[in-house]
């Protein structure tokens, strides 16, 4: 909703600002007067933006990053259910890569282990 706020706000200082520039420039041959009011319309929409509507514009920009942000904390009833379903349904099937690792350096240790184990009986 800031995000709506603050562009209402930029976009009315535009008009504002265009407005009375199109008006005082209104002798100028029309393409000048009209390209030369939107220059200074976008100048100080974004200036005023800028420096006085500083806290609405973070304030936008965190209210957008909350709507777009992938780790949403809220998780709805049926975002759940889901979730619990695809556990249950993949439950067993699939191994931790990150365990199977582990196991497999286990195993690697044993056998060098016991290598080295077979090479000092020899001598």
């Amino acid at each position: 909703m800031k995000f709506l706020v603050y562009g209402g706000l930029r976009l009315l200082l535009f008009g504002l600002a265009f407005a009375i520039t199109a008006y005082v420039t209104s002798s100028w041959p029309l393409a000048a007067s009209w390209i030369f009011a939107t220059v200074i319309g976008l100048i100080v929409s974004f200036a005023v933006g800028y420096l006085l509507l500083d806290r609405l514009r973070n304030a936008a920009g965190q209210n957008l990053a909350d709507i777009f942000s992938p780790n949403r904390k809220e998780n709805g009833v049926q975002e759940l259910k889901d979730a619990e379903a695809e556990d249950s349904f993949t439950a067993g099937r699939f191994h931790d890569a990150q365990q199977q690792r582990g196991e497999a350096e286990a195993e690697a240790q044993r056998a060098a282990t016991e290598l080295d184990a077979q090479r000092s009986e020899k001598r």
